[in-house]
């Protein structure tokens, strides 16, 4: 079985695969929890916001949401077992933050 899910945007559509309906349904509840998490900005509401993947020194690097308007990012956490994401739902601005660098790191 197979259905497709499109993006509140209709920028992207994704397709999906089971061989019964609850993987199925199991597989679109795991792609709307990451890509539906959004569809704008929490910091400034602009609704042109993207995918983006930052690598790190160490582990596997960042998943987010990035707003270009603001440079504000919605951040996704990492499930030590199956390899998912989920939305971080943290701070006043129900995940949404500008990164601030530290007074140390600006002055280096």
């Amino acid at each position: 079985m197979e259905a497709h899910y499109k993006l509140r945007n209709g920028q992207i559509t994704i397709k999906v695969e089971g061989e019964n309906i609850r993987e199925l349904f199991k597989a679109l509840a795991e792609v709307e929890e990451v890509f539906g998490a959004e569809d704008h900005c929490g910091k400034c509401g602009n609704r042109d916001i993207k995918i983006r993947f930052r690598s790190a020194k160490k582990g596997d690097g960042f998943y987010e949401l990035f707003c270009p308007k603001c440079r504000a990012a919605f951040d996704f956490g990492k499930t030590q077992v199956g390899n998912h994401l989920w939305p971080k739902r943290d701070g006043e601005n129900g995940g949404w933050e500008v990164y601030q660098r530290q007074a140390e790191e600006a002055n280096v």
